[in-house]
């Protein structure tokens, strides 16, 4: 790695430490066949009520990221 062979580690990044640690995961669990149908009814609602607020996957991903919870 570029950073660990600089000549001064004090200008090294402080943040290089954070992206080398190792994340946990946690298992995910399947969702409840209730909450699928309510997240499938919530978006076919958003499609239905405004489809040209929709028209490529950058939409898409900004509605998940203004309803986090729905999606």
């Amino acid at each position: 790695m570029i950073i660990s062979s600089l000549p001064f580690p004090v200008f090294r990044n402080p943040l290089s430490d954070w992206f080398r640690r190792p994340t946990k995961t946690g298992s995910s669990k399947p969702d409840s066949v209730q909450a699928q149908r309510s997240r499938r009814e919530f978006l076919d609602e958003m499609l239905t009520r405004s489809p040209d607020s929709f028209s490529s996957a950058y939409d898409i991903e900004a509605a998940m990221l203004m309803f986090p919870d729905r999606f």
